[in-house]
């Protein structure tokens, strides 16, 4: 009989400070309003709080209420909807990952089996496996033999043996080695761990996941359009800009040059001048930003989301549903994404009928008994 050896607790403390504990490195959630102020950044918004903020620099004691508190309003609703949309979203997402965390294993510490959270699992230890389990760590079989469900990290339903094989690969595809996230479908072992938390095969495909962000298409577009509205906007305002100022120095002059000259020395009556051309132009800018644009989006985009949610679909941020409407090809995993990776029964076909579900069929009494004997003696 092999002499299995675990850790002792000095060892464990060792290896945890040497190579971590069996935790997954998630990114920091974002609270409420650090969502709030990102959110604020996309193109359109961006143009009403400028013009918003330089119209009321230069209107104070002169502003236009109903203009100035429509575009905040606008700015406050699009903002808010599409904020409390994401944080309620990540908190169904928190819920979820809180719900698959693994459960306690069995490891050999300091010469005695002992029941430890899946967190606590450190490099070196001795952890025992049985059927129905999930695997916590990667590592090596060094005693008895199992097979596992891998299609957790390659979408592959079929069953994998892994026994004390001697087989130097750390492949998924190795004899000997087990790795994170494994349902154990049959028999016992023993394994050694040998990678925890971000280290693990899962651990690596969690963090890719997580660190990959992309520019969605709506806000490519929103970009391009707020580019060209800055654009126009500003041009226009400039011509009427200059035709104001044109108009107010030399043609409410006569074109009298003398006139015109006694105009721009006044520097109070200039200055004056100039400050209502320039919020004025602000005015043009301000009309000519679709400030209904931003809501009009969120809202059909929350909408969406609800509307899949019951549908079962939980859309974690509101541009993923604009960027699957973009979609023309879509590379998907089916074991595991689509699927559950195991066989379910949808109806049960007897010679007395057909039964939708198992509860129906206990109902019928001596067909039931029946068919338990059958599955006892015939399998």
């Amino acid at each position: 009989m092999k002499k299995i050896e675990g850790l002792t607790s000095s060892e464990v403390a060792l290896s945890h400070e040497k190579y971590g504990k069996n935790e997954l490195k998630r990114e920091k959630s974002k609270g409420f309003f650090s969502r709030f102020f990102e959110n604020l950044s996309d193109p359109i918004i961006r143009i009403l709080l400028i013009a918003l903020t330089l119209q009321v620099i230069l209107t104070i004691g002169n502003i236009n209420y109903v203009e100035t508190v429509g575009i905040v309003a606008a700015i406050l609703l699009s903002t808010t909807v599409s904020t409390l949309s994401e944080y309620r979203s990540e908190r169904a997402f928190l819920a979820l990952e809180a719900g698959s965390i693994g459960k306690g294993v069995r490891a050999l510490r300091d010469g005695k089996i002992t029941e430890i959270s899946s967190d606590d699992i450190a490099v070196g230890d001795v952890i025992y496996l049985n059927a129905g389990e999930r695997i916590e760590a990667d590592g090596r079989i060094i005693l008895g033999k199992i097979s596992v469900d891998q299609s957790a990290l390659n979408g592959e339903s079929a069953e994998c043996h892994k026994s004390e094989e001697n087989d130097n690969s750390f492949e998924l595809s190795s004899k000997n080695r087990v790795f994170r996230g494994s349902e154990i479908l049959e028999g016992t072992a023993v394994m050694k761990v040998e990678r925890v938390g971000a280290e693990t095969y899962f651990g690596m495909v969690a963090r890719d996941v997580q660190t990959e962000t992309r520019e969605s298409p709506l806000k490519r577009r929103l970009s391009t359009l707020a580019t060209a509205i800055s654009k126009i906007g500003y041009l226009i305002a400039l011509v009427v800009g200059f035709v104001y100022l044109f108009s107010a120095i030399v043609v409410d002059n006569g074109f009298d040059s003398e006139r015109i000259l006694l105009s721009l020395r006044d520097y109070k009556a200039l200055f004056g001048l100039l400050v209502h051309t320039l919020t004025l132009m602000i005015t043009v800018v301000v009309v000519a930003a679709p400030e209904g644009l931003p809501m009009m989006i969120t809202v059909v985009l929350s909408a969406n989301m609800k509307k899949m949610l019951s549908d079962q679909i939980l859309v974690k941020k509101l541009v993923g549903i604009e960027t699957a409407g973009s979609m023309n090809i879509l590379f998907t995993d089916k074991t595991g994404t689509l699927t559950e990776g195991k066989p379910t029964c949808d109806k049960i076909i007897t010679a007395s009928g057909i039964y939708k579900t198992l509860g129906a069929l206990k109902s019928t009494g001596e067909i039931y008994s029946s068919l338990l004997l059958s599955a006892k003696y015939n399998t």
